[in-house]
C-alpha cells in the first residue's frame, strides 16, 4: 500500500526492488491530496482523476478500517497476512524475513551494524530539519537551518566508510535506503524553494556526491524516482505563502 508522492513509501518500494521480491501495489490517497480535492470539489489534475472525490475518500476510509488505522503509507501485507506498517520497520522486516532474496541490506558484521544504528540516530532528525527548512516562512532563519542540516550530514559522513561509495562500503544497505527518497526530493526542493543546496561543502560534500552518484545509478532508484517538476508541484504546499526563493 503506497503513494508515489510519499518518500516513506518510496523506502519500501526501493527495498522490495532491491530484495527482488514479487509484490502487488495498491495506491492509497494521502491526506494532503484529499484536502486539496475537497477544497476544489474535484480530482482534476491529480493522480486520482479517474475517481470522484467521494470515491477517493471511501478508499482512504476502507484502508484505515482494514489495513492501517493511521491512514499512513507504506504498509506491507505479507503473503501470510502479516500487516507491517512504518517505512523503517517494513524495510527491516523484509530483509530479516527474506535474507535469501536479492540484496542483503542488514550487515552481518557487528561493526557495520553499529555504524548503521549510529547513523540512524542522526538521519531522522536531519529529515525533520529538511522539512522544517522547506516550511520556514522567515528568510532570516534559512542560514541557521541549513547550517544545522549540513552539520548533521557531515556527522553521518564522518561515520561512513571512507571509500564507499555507499555509506557502509561497496554494497548498498538499509541505511542508504532510509535516506535515498529524501535525497531524491530535497536535491530539487531546496534549490527551488529555499535557494540552498542539500549537501555541505568541502570533503563531506564530495563524499556525499560520490554516494549520490552511486545510488542514482541503481535500478531501484531510477524506477521509483519521480520527475523534478512533479515533486516541485507536489511540495508547493510545504513551501507555504513564501513559495519560491528568489
Amino acid at each position: 500500500h503506497t503513494n508515489k508522492i510519499c518518500p516513506f513509501a518510496q523506502r519500501a518500494w526501493i527495498t522490495l526492488l532491491e530484495k527482488k521480491l514479487p509484490f502487488d501495489t495498491i495506491k492509497v490517497p494521502l491526506t494532503g491530496e484529499m484536502n486539496k480535492m475537497k477544497a476544489v470539489g474535484n480530482t482534476k489534475g491529480t493522480q486520482w482523476s479517474d475517481y470522484t472525490v467521494d470515491e477517493v475518500f471511501e478508499m482512504k476510509k476502507k484502508y484505515k478500517e482494514n489495513i492501517n488505522s493511521t491512514g499512513e503509507v507504506p504498509t506491507v501485507v505479507d503473503t501470510d497476512g502479516t500487516i507491517v506498517p512504518e517505512s523503517d520497520v517494513v524495510s527491516w522486516y523484509l530483509d530479516d524475513k527474506y535474507p535469501e532474496y536479492g540484496t542483503r541490506l542488514l550487515p552481518g558484521d557487528p561493526v557495520k551494524m553499529a555504524q548503521l544504528n549510529t547513523m540512524m540516530k542522526i538521519i531522522p532528525g536531519t529529515i525533520g530539519n529538511l522539512y522544517g527548512l522547506l516550511r520556514n516562512q522567515d528568510p532570516s532563519k534559512d542560514d541557521e537551518m541549513i547550517d544545522s542540516i549540513h552539520a548533521k550530514l557531515t556527522k553521518v559522513i564522518s561515520l561512513a566508510d571512507k571509500k564507499g561509495p555507499y555509506l557502509l562500503g561497496s554494497e548498498i544497505s538499509y541505511v542508504d535506503i532510509m535516506f535515498m527518497p529524501f535525497y531524491d526530493r530535497f536535491r530539487n526542493l531546496l534549490p527551488h524553494y529555499r535557494n540552498r543546496e542539500l549537501f555541505p561543502g568541502k570533503e563531506a560534500g564530495i563524499r556525499w556526491q560520490k554516494w549520490a552518484d552511486a545510488v542514482t545509478e541503481r535500478d531501484s532508484f531510477k524506477k521509483t524516482s519521480q520527475p523534478k517538476e512533479f515533486l516541485i508541484a507536489s511540495y508547493a504546499g510545504y513551501a507555504g505563502d513564501r513559495g519560491r526563493s528568489q
